[in-house]
């Protein structure tokens, strides 16, 4: 009988214990449940209308002449009886949702774990419907996983918890799928037909969740349940330590000129140049001797400034450019500065700072970024051969992403012989990745390679009729010419390329046999294919939750340009700034230099990310440090 039709009773869960949940906090959740349901209700003629549209277009493509039968089975009864269908799903939705609230605060109050799942004790057909649900629900998930994310938040709040993961939120996608799965498996009985329809419950069908986890939300916010959670979860403890941003022009007008830019306060001017240079003093990224040359220069710099306090509101303003300029191209400077051709060159040139007029300031600012030029190319011919070999690397790169997602996209449903998908893995990927490489040149090549990666894994399939096996048998020599042909391409050779085959012969020759027709094999056979898919869905959610850690550094990578400045720390702590000189077409691959042309090196996006995500890598804002400077010492004098 489907878990819709047995009874939700509240008093068959414990109540009471150390840790137990109170009446009222239950109770808020139930008022979430009903909520819910409502908003669900409301979707429920969308909703079928999308499964009905749905069921008719998977009957038109099935290759099966059974699943296409069933198919237009099921859109039929679901056409001929909505009304029951939607009863039903109303009705195992609001059971549903209440057994989930119970058992979140199971969980929360007795530590109960429901996350595993005992092989030895649900059928066949249940572990399968289980996975289809998780496959569904997860990509469900991911189309409103901020919205999920605070829900849990708020959740994990109201019941005294630390936090509560998405697999443990009563309100995640998995719950309302089992419950319209349920209610379909009471609609039409027939196992075949239920996981049929239940593939159809893709993110472009089903219910749609976002809005609901959004109102439940706002319900709970209202309820002054954790009101700040969306900020809470967008706030990022990296770059505690980085220069912060620039202030509104609005919030400088009205603290240093609260009458209007022509009658600045002289007291507040010189108070902020004063602190303007005392954060400048503690920046560590830049180099000592410019902190050093920056307090000699203070005094004069500091009149220059209270001359024409439009240097705060103006960020041409000539004296600005001026501290703007030395800052970036000090940044490349040495600590120490006897043996720095470069703070050499820089110092020289601010010698003349003391005795300027504001008219001559632009002057120096433009040498001074000249001086900077002159510093990148130092590197020479080194770049271009960098360059060349850098666009190599790009290339291959992404010819070897590609073809490694042809690859997956094959074997991920875990249907592929773990043999033959063990060999696409290792070595044909080395092929896709070649004909990836010259599809520019020979678009035909990528297409054949895929053929006959696509026969190869049909080969190995038990053939049914006598018709299937000699077609086979007359095929095979063709196919393994070809294998043969292209494995020669990446030069994979000796006595493992023999064992392949070898092997390979054995599987042919299997196929050839036909369909065993034992019953346990075949279970276990099924059995095997959903783990491997399981497994590869896991690989898969751990590449893409790292590129979920990386994304806000891959995104902030995107941002710059040629030009800016990065902060690196080594092995030995010390840490050196580098330019970064180059980016390459595809924007994966940077080139930096430092020291003055001594370091020349090639980073990727992945590499440069997680060594921001692991703040040994920092992105120096060298063209906005004095609007920086401005913002904090504001912000000091301000609260003061």
């Amino acid at each position: 009988m489907p878990a819709c039709h047995a009874m939700y009773d509240p008093n068959t869960h414990r109540t009471a214990g150390k840790g137990a949940i109170t009446p009222d906090r239950l109770a808020l959740l139930h008022t979430l449940a009903f909520a819910a349901l409502r908003l669900c209700t409301a979707q429920r003629d969308a909703f079928t209308t999308r499964l009905e549209q749905a069921l008719d277009s998977r009957a038109a493509d099935a290759e099966s002449k059974t699943e296409r039968t069933l198919l237009r089975a099921a859109h039929q009864q679901l056409q001929a009886h909505r009304g029951t269908f939607q009863r039903l799903v109303a009705d195992c939705l609001q059971r549903t949702l209440m057994q989930a609230i119970q058992d979140a605060a199971d969980d929360v109050a007795y530590g109960v774990d429901r996350g595993a799942l005992d092989l030895s004790l649900i059928s066949f057909e249940a572990m399968e419907r289980k996975v289809i649900v998780d496959n569904l629900s997860q990509a469900i998930d991911r189309t409103g996983a901020e919205e999920l994310a605070v829900l849990s938040l708020r959740i994990a709040y109201w019941l005294g918890v630390d936090e509560m993961g998405a697999l443990h939120n009563p309100f995640r996608s998995e719950v309302f799928l089992k419950a319209v799965a349920d209610a379909w498996l009471t609609f039409d009985p027939m196992e075949e037909t239920h996981r049929l329809v239940l593939r159809q419950m893709d993110q472009n069908v089903f219910l749609e969740l976002p809005p609901v986890w959004r109102a439940l939300n706002q319900e709970l916010a209202l309820r002054h349940v954790l009101p700040d959670a969306e900020h809470a979860l967008r706030k990022t403890v990296k770059g505690a330590d980085a220069i912060p941003p620039p202030p509104a022009d609005e919030a400088l007008r009205l603290w240093l000129a609260p009458e209007g830019v022509l009658k600045v306060i002289d007291a507040r001017a010189a108070a902020l140049a004063d602190e303007l240079f005392a954060y400048l003093s503690h920046v560590d990224a830049v180099p000592a001797p410019i902190r050093r040359l920056l307090a000699c220069l203070e005094t004069p710099l500091k009149q220059a400034i209270l001359d024409d306090s439009q240097f705060f509101f103006d960020t041409q303003h000539p004296v600005r450019r001026v501290l703007e300029s030395l800052l970036a191209t000090g940044l490349g400077c040495h600590p120490d500065e006897d043996e720095d051709e470069l703070f050499r060159a820089i110092e020289s040139l601010c010698a003349r700072i003391p005795s300027a007029a504001l008219a001559h300031y632009k002057t120096m600012a433009e040498e001074l970024d000249a001086l900077a030029a002159r510093q990148d190319q130092l590197v020479g011919d080194r770049l271009i051969a960098f360059a060349a070999e850098a666009v190599n690397q790009e290339n291959v790169a992404q010819a070897e992403g590609r073809a490694v997602q042809d690859v997956l996209s094959r074997i991920e449903s875990g249907e592929a012989d773990p043999f033959i998908a063990s060999f696409l893995q290792t070595q044909w990927t080395r092929v896709m990745a070649y004909a990836h490489g010259v599809r520019d040149a020979k678009p035909d090549v990528l297409q054949k390679v895929l053929e006959a990666m696509d026969e190869l894994l049909g080969s190995v399939r038990p053939r049914e009729s006598a018709e299937e096996r000699k077609e086979l048998v007359e095929r095979l020599p063709a196919l393994l010419s070809m294998l043969n042909a292209w494995l020669n391409v990446v030069k994979w050779e000796g006595r493992e390329r023999e064992d392949f085959f070898d092997a390979l012969a054995s599987r042919h020759a299997a196929a050839v046999r036909g369909v065993d027709t034992d019953a346990r094999q075949a279970l276990e056979r099924r059995m095997d294919t959903m783990e491997r898919a399981s497994e590869h869905r896991l690989e898969r959610r751990a590449q893409e939750q790292r590129a979920e850690a990386l994304a806000p550094f891959i995104q902030e990578i995107e941002g710059v340009a040629p030009g800016a400045c990065f902060e690196f720390v080594r092995n030995d702590g010390s840490r050196v700034n580098c330019k970064l000189l180059w980016t390459s077409p595809g924007g994966s691959r940077f080139i930096f230099t430092g020291r003055q042309g001594q370091l020349l090196f090639t980073l990727d996006r992945e590499g440069l990310a997680q060594g921001m995500s692991a703040e040994r890598v920092v992105c120096l804002p060298a063209d906005a440090l004095i609007s920086s400077a401005i913002a904090a010492a504001l912000q000091k004098l301000a609260a003061a």
